[in-house]
């Protein structure tokens, strides 16, 4: 990651290949046109916390376009890993994005990079590509030590269950005698091996199901994606919606989907509007429109063509 050729330098462990972190680059770009201050604007105070919602789910419809091809492309798919794991990590970046008022939403959208990180273990598992040794990728236990630290880190946002594929990634691990590599992830894996495994019950004291079947299993994981409603009355049930997740089974298009029609949801300055599509660039203030519809909440004067000169 220090701009050299990984073939030349064989004894650095921090390689990442170069599509992987141009996506990560590009990724970053995604989330600047989103940020509200760098254009002077005040639009709302979670604008661009959304706006860093919105690249997080482009990078799940980029995940989605390559891991559903009959014929999967390794690389594409790692690549893509690679750069969500990088993007994960940029931790400034992300405080905007953990502060904004739908702690559930990110949770579910912690839940899937997770899943999108599984799926991708159990589809290198059977190219037997997912070793510590004579591995073709050869950056596996970083892009793993960095996916662990993430998850950590935000370990509070999570009240139901929803990080716990961290302790199933760790499980592939040790079964292939894969060490995570990582600033200071000792002390991470070392919590996550001490932390209630799914049998256990919720915080409020109430068993989780017993999940006996794969259909059990991903009829859980779509379920959990679901969330309490953004407006009118909250009754009893919808402070209940969703369940606990239980990790027994997961299914990328299953809980993709199950995720796209709970969270498809835009908030813009006159509050939320509810669609079909995720992603996209609703909050990109370099668009046409955007930059037309919202010139309202510029702060200051405007700068004219001669001033910019």
């Amino acid at each position: 990651m220090c701009g050299r050729y990984a073939d030349e330098n064989t004894g650095e462990s921090w390689i990442v290949t170069k599509q992987g972190f141009e996506l990560h680059r590009g990724w970053g770009l995604e989330q600047f046109q989103r940020d509200q201050d760098n254009f002077r604007m005040h639009i709302f105070s979670d604008w661009s916390g959304y706006g860093t919602c919105e690249v997080m789910e482009n990078m799940f419809l980029a995940f989605n376009k390559e891991v559903k091809k009959k014929t999967k492309d390794i690389w594409a798919i790692w690549s893509i890993i690679e750069g969500m794991a990088l993007f994960l990590n940029r931790r400034e970046s992300l405080e905007q994005w953990y502060g904004i008022d739908d702690s559930e939403g990110n949770a579910k959208r912690v839940m899937l990079f997770g899943t999108a990180l599984l799926t991708t273990i159990d589809i290198l598992i059977n190219q037997s590509i997912f070793k510590s040794e004579n591995s073709e990728i050869r950056n596996i236990a970083l892009i793993l030590g960095h996916f662990l630290s993430f998850v950590h880190e935000i370990k509070e946002l999570c009240r139901a269950n929803e990080d716990g594929w961290k302790r199933r990634v760790l499980e592939r691990a040790d079964e292939h005698e894969i060490k995570p590599d990582m600033i200071s992830i000792d002390p991470v894996i070392s919590e996550i091996r001490k932390g209630k495994d799914d049998a256990t019950s919720d915080e409020e004291g109430t068993p989780r199901s017993d999940i006996r079947t794969r259909r059990e299993g991903l009829d859980n994981a779509a379920k959990s994606y679901e969330s309490k409603p953004w407006v009118g009355v909250i009754t009893l049930e919808s402070l209940n919606a969703g369940v606990t997740r239980s990790w027994t089974h997961w299914d990328w298009a299953t809980e993709l989907k199950a995720y796209s029609k709970a969270q498809a949801v835009k908030v813009g300055p006159f509050g939320p509007t509810y669609g079909k599509k995720i992603g996209g660039k609703f909050y990109d203030l370099t668009t046409k429109g955007n930059q037309s519809q919202l010139k309202n909440y510029r702060l200051g004067p405007e700068e004219s063509d001669e001033d910019s000169e």
